[in-house]
């Protein structure tokens, strides 16, 4: 029986459009124990022997500090999430909550041991019938030449495919173009024989699917996500060609899998979102 712990209070539309996803999800998994939690009051909502409610009656707001959740520890729905996993009571932990929180919640209870200095956040888009991971997406707003190339590490560890291509987003596809530490990142990682890096790609080549995954700072990849939701929304529904954004991001360097959903998620999106994290994961078929 696999397990997955899910925040119910996190997301512009949480508890309820939580609480709907959930429960729509539970028939069509049945291997899968949802633990969820949340305030007492709403514990009768739940009524499947497979989910399981843990009682957490604070909430960390989408606007919270950081450091808020850090020292609430498991009184808050986030911190007791993180908590579950921690202990390996589940696999895994889904939150469309605080971003901030949740990074410093995993990288304080869940850091790496092999030494990665900050975690970063991943997600794909899949465009033209290929899917592109694009990573870090807000983690480190600042990266040095070390932590984009851990970054390229940790995704093709995640993936699970050494042979997967990987490049580095730059203003040009010359050799001298971009300031240093892209420089330095690219060194780092043509001297990789590990990795298949094929050199930088530009802004113009991101939905053209010419590399698995991604490689940027935080800023510009952040930046660059939102600017394509708004392009793709603008798309409509119709457009044989339009590009898909994954619902969800899951954080690397750290040591067990955190996932981030869209806050801004509806119960349709959410049971998505949970939907793929449990595909892309294999929870909903290990054992």
């Amino acid at each position: 029986m696999s397990t997955l712990a899910i925040d119910l209070m996190g997301g512009d539309h949480a508890p309820d459009a939580v609480v709907q996803a959930v429960n729509s999800l539970v028939g069509e998994y049945p291997q899968v124990v949802f633990h969820v939690t949340g305030p007492e009051h709403l514990k009768h909502l739940f009524s499947d022997e497979n989910v399981v409610f843990h009682i957490a009656e604070q909430v960390i707001a989408m606007d919270a500090d950081a450091m808020l959740a850090v020292k609430s520890g498991a009184r808050s729905t986030l911190g007791r999430g993180m908590a579950l996993l921690k202990s390996g009571t589940v696999d895994a932990f889904v939150s469309a909550g605080n971003t901030a929180a949740l990074m410093a919640l995993g990288y304080m209870g869940l850091r790496d041991k092999q030494g990665k200095r900050r975690p970063c956040i991943m997600s794909n888009i899949v465009t033209q019938g290929k899917k592109v991971w694009i990573l870090d997406l807000g983690a480190n707003i600042q990266s040095t030449e070390v932590d984009l190339y851990e970054n390229a590490k940790a995704a093709l560890d995640y993936l699970g495919d050494s042979d997967l291509s990987v490049r580095l987003l730059n203003i040009g596809s010359e050799p001298d173009k971009g300031p240093p530490v892209i420089q330095k990142a690219h060194e780092l990682l043509e001297k990789d024989p590990l990795i298949n890096y094929m050199g930088f790609v530009e802004g113009h080549e991101v939905l053209v699917g010419k590399s698995d995954i991604i490689v940027c700072n935080g800023f510009e990849g952040n930046a660059m996500t939102k600017l394509l939701e708004s392009v793709t929304a603008l798309w409509g529904k119709d457009t044989v060609n339009k590009p898909v954004i994954a619902p969800y991001a899951v954080f690397l360097g750290i040591s067990k899998p955190v996932y981030k959903l869209h806050g801004r998620l509806q119960s349709e999106g959410i049971s998505s979102g949970l939907r793929a994290i449990l595909e892309h994961s294999k929870i909903s078929t290990s054992c």
